[in-house]
């Protein structure tokens, strides 16, 4: 009788530590889910804020078109945009918008980069 009351007591354990382990695991995968989430909708904010930037940016007169600081990205506070204009030697400048941020210490970034031409972008 004791022998089967340590071999279930034992079964008991081991099922336990069997639940345990596979719970651990589901937590661990919906963190990481959690936070591929957040980073793809984070790109995508970035993404769509720095498409529009350089739009804008193509929409302004050639001559008007310089290097400046952009921020305001409210679904995405902390994130930090810059316009890069550089005047090209066949008349032509190369915009690019860079959009940095961090997602936790991980630090992330999404540029996007176009040619424009005088009176029209390339």
């Amino acid at each position: 009788m004791n022998n089967r009351r340590g071999i279930a007591i034992i079964t008991v354990i081991v099922s336990m530590a069997i639940i345990a382990v596979a719970l651990t695991m589901a937590v661990s995968a919906f963190v990481s889910a959690t936070r591929l989430t957040r980073h793809a909708a984070n790109f995508t904010l970035a993404s769509n804020f720095a498409e529009g930037a350089l739009e804008r940016a193509r929409s302004q007169p050639f001559d008007s078109i310089r290097t400046m600081s952009i921020s305001d990205l409210p679904k995405l506070p902390e994130v930090k945009c810059d316009l890069s204009v550089t005047s090209l030697e066949n008349g032509l400048k190369n915009l690019t918008v860079t959009c940095a941020w961090t997602e936790g210490t991980r630090p992330c970034r999404v540029v996007f980069s176009t040619l424009v031409a005088r009176g029209g972008s390339r």
